[in-house]
Order: structure tokens, then C-alpha cells, then sequence
């Protein structure tokens, strides 16, 4: 599971340094859906909102994975439904959506062992109504997590995930082209020296499949953000685009409608003790520009995610303990400038593990919310039609590109 800047700011002259944080408007209020863990979020061609979450049912001792959706903007939720059916525990899911309104959900299962999960994979052709029986789509005799979700637009399907079939931690990659009935034999496409994990994945409207994930190749103890895409039949060289002297994590990937690449992750590299959201664009042959601080907050930022649409507009979300205890923050981005930060949660509750869709005029948000013992599935929304300003530079020696 698991999905903001606009091209032509990022690549404009960087002059100033962003030094406070201010509030822009406040999305509606949010919705209670669901009582669950790890909320992913997707829309369709028809605007449906689509949920995906892991939760347990009154039946089941384990976590399966369950489906909501609403069809009138957020207000009416249908009642959760178990799609992953399976004799084991599920969890880590994520979501894609497809132009027909088709759902694809991917998972981490147990189903065949508690020793050696899997990938697992369901499809709904009817907008949730009904689903296919899941899939096993990694079948490695090692440990599979951590899968991400894309579709392309040759309507094939594309999972990632984190795998120790090779004795170390990379990054394992399979593809669908029937819709999920089958799938192709797994690819090895970190083969770096150091672990692989977290990864994330989008697919451009020319169909490049484009994958980020963390590697600790440099050292452990400073992790930094890998990225490859598929081009002309085969994975390019793994390239160290975060190039951070601390902690970098947690990368999230959009592409826009012009086939620019943005991503997203959590760097510690001004604030040892308090990460900040960072990102940035691909520019010309797929190279990227210099990293931009998008968060900039006093709190630790973590948890990015990020989502675009097909009208330059983007939107990246996050989980931030500026306020004291834990909130979602994010940003817009419109044709050439960037909100000032918005709190989407608002609540009392910790909250954590954000989503974000873009969906008609509207940006979707979906969390979890801690409290009292229970944990919340939330959703809010607001409109991606916000006042927007020019993003602001950071210091340049902060991410020093060619130091390593």
C-alpha cells in the first residue's frame, strides 16, 4: 500500500528559506468509517471513494483485509466487506483503481504458512460489489511484506514488495496482464549491497513502471531513498536520489498527466531529532532535481504520501507532532504554487498512517485514529481549489548531490 509538487515550481530559482509554518484553511469535518488499521485510499472514474484497511471481524481472531466505499462524496459509507477471506492473517494492504471503476487490492498473507507470507492479490470488476477469490502472487519460499500497487495504462497490473528469498532484503517485482489471474516470475530489481525496503511504485501514462524504496548501501545507521524504472525491457542501475547524511524513509511516488515523477519521503537531515518531509521532480531524461524540505515543520514529520491527477494538480499528506500530540498535516499544489500546510485530523486522538486521493475537485484524506484502546478508520476532505503561494528553497548544503 501505500500513495505533491507542482513541476514548474521545483524546477523554478531557489531564493528563500521557508521559516514558519502557517495554517491555510481548514478541510469539512471528518467522518468516522470504520474501526481498522492502515487505511488506503482510491478513487474511481465515476467518483466513488474506495477504503481499504485491515481490521478483525466479530468471526476472526487475525486481521483480514475489508473494503468501504461511498458514492455520494464521503457522507454514506457501505458496510465493510472481507476480501481477503483467508485462513491465515492479512495485512499491509494497497490499492489501485483502474478507468473502468475496476478495484485491485494487494496484501501481505499467511494463508500458505506463518513462517513464509505472501503476496496476495483480489480484483473487484463491479466497484466492490463482488470479488475474485485472492491470488498468491509471490509464491517465494522467503518472507514476503511490504507490497505496493500500480496499474498502467495497458490496464496491467503492477506489484512490488519487500523479499528475502536471495538471503539479504530486496526488492521483488511481478506483473499482470489478466487482470490478475496470473502473473509473471518474480524480478530481483534492487541487487544493491545493502537492504532494500519500503518500496513504493507508479506507473506514467507511456506505461514506465517507476519504483523508490529505502537502501541502507551507504550505511545503515543513514539510509537513504533508491530509485529504478522499467525502460526498454529491463530495470536501470538503482540511482541514490536522497543522498542524505541521516535518516532517509518511508518514499512515496505520483506521476503527473505530463509524465513527471515526483517523490516524496521522511529525511532527518536539518532536524536530527525531528524529520522533515522531503521531495522532488524528474526533469529532462528522467534525472531529478534538487530535494526541496516540504514540510519544514518544528515537529518530526513521517509517514508521507502523496497523490496527482490529471489537471497539474497534486496533493501530499502527512503525520506531524507539532500541535504535541500526532496530526496529519499536508499541502496542494496547483499549476505553480503550494498551499501553506493544512490540518486535516483536528482531533485529540494520535493519528497516523495517512492517504490521500484526489478525487474530482476534491483531496481525500484517510487515517488511523488512537484512542481509548480503539483504533479508527477517519476520512476528511476539502477542495483542491485552495490559494496557493510559491514554494520556498532550503538550504542547498543540506543535501549535498555529489558528496557521495
Amino acid at each position: 500500500m501505500r500513495h505533491f509538487f507542482s513541476a514548474v515550481i521545483l524546477l523554478l530559482p531557489l531564493l528563500l528559506e521557508l521559516s514558519a509554518v502557517s495554517f491555510a484553511e481548514t478541510p469539512e469535518k471528518c467522518v468516522d468509517i470504520a474501526h481498522g488499521h492502515n487505511p488506503v485510499i482510491a478513487g474511481d472514474g465515476e467518483e466513488h471513494i474506495h477504503v481499504v484497511f485491515e481490521s478483525s471481524a466479530k468471526d476472526h481472531k487475525v486481521q483480514h483485509i475489508f473494503h468501504t466505499q461511498s458514492a455520494d462524496g464521503g457522507r454514506i459509507w457501505t458496510a465493510p466487506q472481507d476480501i481477503s477471506s483467508s485462513q491465515g492473517a492479512s495485512w499491509e494492504p494497497d490499492i489501485a483503481t483502474e478507468a473502468s471503476g475496476a478495484i485491485d487490492v494487494c496484501w501481505v498473507d499467511t494463508a500458505s504458512g506463518e513462517a513464509h507470507p505472501d503476496v496476495f492479490f483480489a480484483r473487484s470488476a463491479d466497484r466492490g460489489k463482488s470479488w475474485s477469490a485472492p491470488v498468491n502472487v509471490s509464491k517465494t519460499p522467503g518472507v514476503s511484506s511490504e507490497p505496493a500497487i500500480a496499474v498502467g495504462p495497458d490496464k496491467a497490473v503492477h506489484v512490488v514488495w519487500t523479499d528475502t528469498t536471495n538471503g539479504v532484503t530486496d526488492i521483488f517485482y511481478s506483473r499482470s496482464s489478466d487482470n490478475g489471474k496470473s502473473w509473471s516470475p518474480f524480478m530481483d530489481i534492487a541487487k544493491t549491497p545493502g537492504k532494500s525496503h519500503e518500496p513504493a511504485t507508479v506507473v506514467s501514462a507511456s506505461g514506465t513502471v517507476h519504483v523508490a524504496w529505502v537502501d541502507t548501501s551507504f550505511g545503515e545507521s543513514h539510509p537513504d531513498i533508491f530509485y529504478s524504472r522499467y525502460l526498454e525491457g529491463r530495470w536501470t542501475k538503482p540511482y541514490n536520489v536522497s543522498k542524505s547524511a541521516h535518516v532517509s524513509q518511508h518514499p512515496t511516488l505520483a506521476c503527473s498527466h505530463d509524465d513527471k515523477i515526483y517523490l516524496a519521503w521522511a529525511d532527518s537531515s536539518r532536524k536530527l531529532h525531528a524529520p522533515d518531509i522531503w521531495g522532488v521532480v524528474s526533469g529532462e531524461r528522467g534525472y531529478f532535481a534538487k530535494p526541496l524540505n516540504f514540510s519544514d515543520t518544528p515537529g518530526v514529520s513521517s509517514q508521507p504520501q502523496i497523490a496527482s491527477d490529471g489537471k497539474a494538480r497534486l496533493a501530499l499528506v502527512w503525520s506531524d507532532t507539532s500541535l504535541g500530540g500526532m496530526e496529519i498535516f499536508g499541502r496542494i499544489g496547483i499549476k505553480g504554487g503550494f498551499s501553506s500546510v493544512l490540518n486535516f485530523s483536528h482531533t485529540k486522538e494520535k493519528s497516523h498512517s495517512p492517504d490521500v486521493a484526489l478525487i474530482g475537485n476534491l483531496v481525500y484524506v484517510a487515517w488511523e485514529a488512537d484512542a481509548a484502546n480503539e483504533h479508527i478508520i477517519k476520512i476528511t476532505s476539502c477542495s483542491a481549489d485552495v490559494p496557493t503561494g510559491p514554494v520556498f528553497a532550503v538550504d542547498p548544503e543540506i543535501h549535498a548531490h555529489n558528496s557521495r
